[in-house]
């Protein structure tokens, strides 16, 4: 609704993000990793055209380093993008230009610290690089199509399990017959620039330093030691 929607195409959108698979399939396989809320709940306060109050941002990011490490790291990006955007956009300053991010960061630790994050030996373990999303994979279904063919992959792709579904491939083929896909230049403005640079870099660390195409890999490529923890840790 925050884009313009009407009030069907919201309740279709909104269907969607409960039917996709990659969040089905953690139901039974990782509860945490099911609270897909918390993504929503944050492109939400980033779509909307009134910045929120001062508390949601921090309150969101804290709920979320509650639930699961994974899922912080992707609403605490998102929020950064948010934040990005505000200064870009001129909506915020003052009080808030510090206070917001102070907020975030300050119970973001302590919620980690309260949960015993910095307690173990290691942050990281093992599995960046076959653990990972593969370059194909609107295409790879992994079992969750009854209409397109199983793709061949490797085996620890389930991680990387985004299966876009036949729903929203037919929406975005009557996006491209009407002529409203290309609204996606809108993309460029700098309402929207900050969040498509962070998933570009998001879906970037995702594809890991094993590049998966298929059931075929290439790689590995050399990393810095702490952006391999970092891949082992997240």
């Amino acid at each position: 609704r925050e884009l313009g929607a009407s009030r069907l195409a919201a309740i279709v959108a909104g269907g969607f993000a409960l039917a996709t698979p990659a969040f089905l399939f953690r139901i039974g396989l990782h509860m945490a990793l099911a609270g897909h809320w918390l993504i929503l709940a944050a492109l939400t306060l980033y779509a909307r055209r009134t910045p929120p109050s001062l508390w949601l941002w921090p309150l969101l990011v804290a709920v979320a380093a509650a639930v699961h490490a994974y899922l912080f790291v992707m609403v605490g990006s998102i929020w950064f993008a948010a934040f990005m955007q505000r200064i870009w956009l001129r909506r915020l300053a003052g009080t808030a230009l510090w206070l917001e991010p102070a907020l975030c960061i300050g119970l973001a630790l302590l919620v980690l610290w309260a949960a015993g994050f910095f307690y173990t030996g290691t942050l990281g373990s093992i599995g960046y690089g076959y653990y990972r999303l593969n370059l194909l994979w609107p295409f790879i279904t992994q079992g969750w199509s009854r209409l397109l063919p199983s793709l061949p992959h490797s085996g620890e792709d389930y991680e990387g399990l985004s299966f876009l579904g036949i729903g929203v491939f037919g929406a975005l083929l009557l996006a491209l017959v009407t002529g409203s896909l290309f609204d996606v230049r809108r993309l460029a403005s700098r309402r929207w620039l900050p969040l498509l640079l962070v998933c570009l870099l998001l879906a970037l660390f995702a594809l890991s330093d094993t590049v998966g195409l298929l059931d075929h890999q290439a790689g590995p490529i050399p990393l810095p030691a702490p952006v391999e923890l970092l891949g082992h840790m997240f």
